[in-house]
């Protein structure tokens, strides 16, 4: 009872304090004094996070509805944070290097916090809990999904930090809020998609601790979380990979979203090329946004797949086909067959459509490279691989839900400690009760115990008729028989 809650409630009800919301508040100082607890909060755990470089001498405890903040009697500085990982990319060790200041006599110490391996001072005992971002400095480019402008939008922020993006028709808020130097994850994709027309968002992502087995765990690389918010406070919430994964033999930037924090992110997938870069997606991204362009590059795929009667039919089929992905992805090429192929023909013209696309695609590719003054590619499994990824993560662009893509460029980390702060006056009542209750069971295990009765029968004259004797024992032994006759003999004569 004395290192439960009781006790810091009953504080808090004496000296009438009451949690609040700390998401809401800027800074310490904005906590108001109901919601702060003395240093003589009589036993508590908390929490304390520390950047690396920082000092704080408050600390959180968690209650229900709000937080307190806690003053405590010295002021703790994390000089440095050190973590080992094993070679999948796991953390194996992390330490805190830090400097603690009493405030009452000023004593200055330094110590090591490890896991298991606690600072305890003035009967506060400092326990290394995980660590956290202490609000690393990333350099981030945005890149453009919609509209003709191919041009990149550089952002430097720190993690936590927010910054408005203005456009001519909305504005959002970019809002930073996780990084993550290492990422250790299990990759593998659902069942292969045989529609063509079907959603390929289809990449799935899941923590290596929540599975069992480690033929799939690999180090993607650092990452970053962050929500594009607009002016009426709806967010959604992105988390991209800085580097490209090798996915299904080719490399793939993965970018995922979701609505709320209660679903798990559905993947985009865009195809890095040989450079290990988005440009030449983001130069197909331009060119399907240019009507021009898709009917230059229609005229390009008739002329050189149909003669020359068919080839202004061909033409027109194709713009369709790239117009209507253009629009609405290959779901929009889907209503459209369905709204111009009667059903009984319909799977046939969709292996058509999709080989014609898929060509047209190709076309529009290489016109957007000899634009940009660079040489056609050569059509190989490499080139044609691309060409399909593109077009599939083109299509799944158009139900990404967002105006661009922020990913991560460079980084300089700061790392911070979580730190569990406790008070706990019984800790010395328990422990001695764990060791009075561990000599009671060995001494229940070893130290044998046996009873004795002795009955006296009197006659009313007072003298003693008969004496009976009985024993018993836990253990029944040999030893124990002879003992008893032993008795036996010893009050028999008597």
């Amino acid at each position: 009872m004395l290192d439960s809650e009781i006790p810091t409630r009953a504080a808090a009800w004496w000296w009438e304090k009451a949690p609040v919301n700390l998401a809401g508040l800027n800074s310490a100082e904005e906590v108001p004094a109901s919601a702060r607890m003395p240093q003589a909060t009589p036993t508590y755990r908390a929490n304390l996070l520390i950047p690396e470089g920082q000092t704080s001498d408050l600390a959180v405890i968690n209650q229900p509805g709000g937080a307190f903040l806690l003053d405590l009697p010295f002021e703790l500085t994390l000089k440095a944070f050190r973590v080992d990982y094993y070679s999948t990319g796991m953390p194996k060790l992390f330490a805190s290097d830090v400097v603690l200041k009493d405030k009452t006599d000023g004593t200055v110490r330094e110590a090591t916090i490890e896991v298991n391996k606690p600072l305890i001072h003035r009967g506060v005992a400092i326990y290394q809990s995980s660590f956290d971002d202490g609000g690393s400095k990333l350099k981030l480019v945005a890149h453009p999904l919609s509209g003709p402008v191919r041009q990149l939008l550089p952002i430097e922020l720190a993690v936590g930090q927010s910054l408005p993006l203005r456009s001519q028709s909305q504005t959002l808020a970019l809002e930073v809020s996780g990084f993550k130097s290492i990422n250790v994850e299990n990759i593998s994709d659902q069942e292969p998609i045989e529609d063509p027309f079907k959603k390929h968002v289809a990449t799935v992502l899941s923590p290596a601790v929540n599975v069992t087995t480690k033929e799939n765990l690999r180090n993607v690389g650092p990452s970053i979380n962050y929500k594009l918010r607009d002016t009426a406070g709806q967010a959604r919430e992105f988390h991209s990979y800085m580097l490209p994964i090798d996915l299904d033999g080719a490399p793939l930037f993965l970018v995922g979203v979701r609505n709320s924090p209660d679903e798990t992110f559905r993947y985009l997938r865009i195809p890095a090329d040989e450079d290990g870069s988005l440009t030449e997606y983001m130069r197909l991204r331009v060119a399907m946004g240019s009507p021009e362009v898709r009917r230059r590059a229609a005229e390009i795929f008739a002329q050189r797949s149909a003669p020359e009667d068919l080839a202004p039919a061909l033409a027109s089929s194709a713009q369709r086909s790239l117009d209507a992905v253009a629009e609405g992805g290959l779901e929009g090429l889907a209503d459209l067959l369905e709204q111009t192929v009667p059903e009984a023909e319909r799977d046939r013209a969709s292996d058509v459509v999709v080989r014609m696309l898929t060509s047209a695609f190709w076309e529009l590719w290489q016109l957007a490279r000899v634009d940009a003054g660079l040489p056609r590619l050569e059509q190989n499994d490499a080139s044609l691989d691309f060409t399909q990824r593109a077009l599939n993560a083109y299509s799944d662009s158009q139900i990404f839900g967002a105006p661009l893509l922020v990913m991560l460029d460079n980084f300089e980390e700061v790392q911070a400690s979580v730190f569990q702060v406790t008070r706990s006056p019984g800790k010395t009542t328990v422990y001695m009760g764990c060791l009075l209750l561990i000599l009671g069971i060995f001494a229940m295990l070893y130290i044998p115990e046996r009873r004795v009765w002795v009955w006296r029968r009197v006659n009313g004259a007072g003298q003693v008729e008969s004496v009976r004797v009985a024993a018993s024992s836990t253990r029944h032994s040999l030893d124990f028989d002879r003992e008893f006759q032993e008795l036996r003999a010893c009050i028999k004569p008597h």
